[in-house]
């Protein structure tokens, strides 16, 4: 698993725009700091984040930031992904107008809700 650190991190810089150069000056890191990462030698603390992290069933982002990890997704949510990566292009399109179309339906549902416990309410109010 730490063995990809380095070359996630070495594609990571290169799309930031950024050379491990310049992203050590950046950081304020030492001159081979990050080349030192991208040549497989972890370091150690993020090694033990992640441990700490697996450990306690908590994420990394959590750990150091205190911010929940919005994009894990559920069971659910992965089968459905599974489903619309099988799907050829033109059936993707039409799920996708489906999903548009249900959402619709949804936001007018709760607004029509919203309005009849509003009535409700109200008509409550002047018989009281």
């Amino acid at each position: 698993m730490y063995n990809k650190f380095g070359e996630r991190l070495k594609g990571a810089i290169k799309k930031a725009g950024y050379t491990n150069a310049k992203a050590t000056q950046e950081l304020g890191l030492s001159k081979n700091t990050i080349s030192n990462y991208i040549n497989k030698n972890v370091p150690e603390t993020v090694v033990a984040v992640h441990k700490l992290a697996e450990l306690c069933n908590v994420t990394v982002d959590y750990l150091l930031t205190g911010k929940e990890n919005k994009s894990e997704l559920n069971d659910d949510e992965k089968y459905l992904i599974e489903l619309y990566r099988i799907l050829n292009n033109k059936n993707k399109i039409k799920a996708e107008g489906e999903l548009e179309r249900l959402n619709s339906l949804q936001e007018q549902q709760e607004t029509l809700d919203k309005l009849s416990a509003s009535t409700t309410s109200k008509t409550k109010d002047k018989a009281g």
